[in-house]
């Protein structure tokens, strides 16, 4: 019978997968006991969930069957995002969703008895802070991609492949695909969003290069997961939002915002929103395939 371990997704944090050997959850209630002079016991009040604390104890060594280049890339890309303090998706296996966190402690123990890598132990804290919309989430970030698309370039060239430099070349044009949609196109969202997950999903076909796997490829590793780690807390950033903005084109030859708010809705209340969130040059009178953004229902 197959271990039920085996059939769950991989321990992941900010899109960086990581094995553990310990992974523990600790859920509590924050309350308060009303205690009674001459009266056996006390009466519990509940007041609210205190946020998740999750411990991942794990063991990162130079050679780990299904992680490529785990020790030390892989471990230098998860410090980063734990140095940066941005809050990350954390995927939980046992859970079988992410979880949006921030990563409070990482300390590292190395042993002279164990030559081949180090422990850490992460200590992760559910963060349910309030996100702004996603157009101001990314842009802090987009400054960002090409620096690091700019070392991978230097150490792809480096490793002389023809693959790897054809899919180097694919990235580059994804990156730059996405930065146009950004700048010239951003009232509509649902495109950027797929920009993003194309430079995502090339940089996960240039991990997968049998080239990438050689001990001569750790710095071009490295150079990957900055970029990807960049990439993935833009992505981050779109779906975290508590109301994410989304887009959507209107599919009517006239439609009133009183038509949208019922067709995205349900209801005319969110018209007002609609307006505050669009330059509609007639309100009641607007054309076919004009691309709208909205909030996401609550």
């Amino acid at each position: 019978m197959a271990d039920i371990f085996d059939t769950w997704d991989r321990l992941s944090f900010g899109g960086i997968e990581f094995p553990y050997t310990d992974l523990s959850i600790k859920g509590s209630l924050r309350h308060h006991l009303h205690e009674y002079i001459k009266r056996p016991g006390g009466e519990v009040e509940t007041l609210a969930r205190r946020a998740y604390t999750i411990t991942a104890r794990c063991e990162f060594v130079d050679v780990f069957q299904g992680y490529i280049d785990l020790y030390p890339s892989r471990l230098s890309a998860l410090i980063s995002l734990c140095e940066q303090g941005f809050a990350q998706d954390l995927f939980i296996p046992q859970f079988g969703r992410a979880m949006k966190v921030k990563c409070t402690e990482w300390p590292r123990t190395i042993s002279a008895a164990k030559r081949s890598g180090e422990q850490v132990e992460f200590t992760f804290l559910e963060d349910n802070s309030e996100q702004f919309t996603v157009l101001n989430l990314i842009g802090a970030r987009t400054a960002a991609l090409w620096p690091k698309a700019a070392v991978l370039q230097i150490e792809i060239n480096k490793l002389g492949d023809f693959e790897a430099m054809n899919w180097l070349e694919k990235i580059l044009d994804a990156i730059e695909a996405f930065l146009t949609a950004y700048d010239l196109a951003t009232a509509e969202v649902e495109y950027v969003t797929a920009r993003i997950d194309v430079v995502i999903g090339r940089l996960n076909r240039l991990a997968q290069l049998p080239v990438m796997a050689l001990a001569t490829s750790a710095a071009a590793n490295t150079a990957m997961l900055g970029l990807w780690s960049v990439a993935v807390q833009i992505k981050s950033a779109q779906t975290a939002a508590s109301r994410p903005l989304l887009g959507w084109r209107t599919n009517l030859p006239f439609m009133s915002v009183v038509d949208v708010s019922m067709f995205l809705f349900g209801s005319p209340a969110k018209s007002v929103e609609i307006l505050r969130l669009n330059d509609l040059d007639d309100a009641f009178f607007i054309p076919f395939g004009k691309p709208i953004r909205y909030l996401a229902p609550v």
